[in-house]
């Protein structure tokens, strides 16, 4: 049985060395196809988790009546506690709120300096500041604190908040749908490109059949061959996707905007995927060489 399948898989490396050309067509256009199988995968990943971020920095602003009672104080600072829709909060005090007013002032903050003199003292409110889990449920959250005795009012990004739901949802099926064609496109060309080599060799197969081989016999050569094509071609992609994306990662890195920077970060680090990349790779590429080696020899094993 061994030596069986050593002569079997020493005659599927051999038919790689006497078509090279083939193996060649073969091994470039299955690395191709995988490559933008991976490239479409991890940039609808890095979508996602870029719109995860940016959906983050979306806060709704809880504004506190300074005529609030304690009670009514203690009623919000519980709910924004307890709410199963916030993330986190940051409570800006009248004195914080303040200090930030005149931050944002910058060099006219001066103006700011009378603020407390005479009757009216500090206007802005205490507030709290809340990031959501969930901005398909901003409006529900909203309208729970707007009802709330002592609140003032609510601030919320609605529009921007409904464009990131939709831009997520688009991405989300645009993704999936690109996947699946370039799959179909690449199983479709592999397929091809095999067929032409079994199509090549369709008298040394007939040979074989007419002499008494089985059909298993015959069929386990062009099987590993197949196998090989895809791991071949499974390294390739992975080699140029592994420095491809260190490549863009190293190019964001570059840029001194805080917020690309951020962006930058919120990407999946690749020491994270590389496993189930190459595990992709491998596993499709092999699967899709053996795929197109059984299928393109079907009708020359009828004899």
């Amino acid at each position: 049985m061994n030596s069986s399948f050593s002569y079997l898989f020493k005659k599927g490396c051999e038919s790689i060395w006497l078509n090279k050309l083939m193996s060649i067509a073969s091994v470039a256009v299955l690395s191709a196809c995988l490559i933008l199988v991976g490239v479409a995968t991890l940039f609808s990943a890095n979508i996602g988790k870029a719109l995860d971020y940016v959906e983050s920095q979306n806060e709704v602003v809880v504004f506190v009546y300074d005529t609030a009672t304690d009670e009514q104080k203690a009623e919000i600072e519980n709910k924004v506690k307890t709410h199963d829709n916030i993330a986190s909060y940051t409570y800006i005090s009248k004195e914080q709120a303040l200090e930030e007013a005149r931050a944002g002032f910058g060099e006219d903050a001066s103006l700011l300096d009378g603020i407390e003199e005479g009757g009216s003292g500090n206007p802005l409110p205490a507030s709290y500041r809340i990031t959501l889990k969930d901005l398909d449920k901003m409006d529900d959250t909203v309208a729970q604190f707007t009802v709330t005795e002592g609140v003032e009012k609510v601030n919320s990004p609605r529009a921007e908040a409904e464009a990131i739901v939709s831009l997520k949802n688009i991405v989300s099926v645009a993704g999936v749908t690109l996947v699946v064609v370039l799959v179909a496109v690449s199983l479709l060309i592999i397929a091809n490109t095999i067929r032409l080599t079994v199509f090549s060799r369709r008298k040394e197969i007939n040979i074989m059949k007419y002499v008494g081989a089985t059909n298993g016999f015959i069929r386990m050569p062009f099987v590993i061959e197949g196998m090989l094509i895809g791991l071949i071609s499974a390294v390739i992609a992975y080699v140029a996707i592994y420095f491809g994306y260190a490549t863009i990662m190293d190019g964001l890195g570059q840029f001194s905007s805080p917020f690309i920077t951020s962006l930058a970060d919120s990407f999946i680090p690749f020491k994270d995927i590389w496993f189930y990349v190459l595990g992709g790779f491998v596993g499709g590429g092999m699967l899709t060489g053996v795929l197109g080696s059984v299928v393109s020899m079907r009708k020359h094993l009828k004899v």
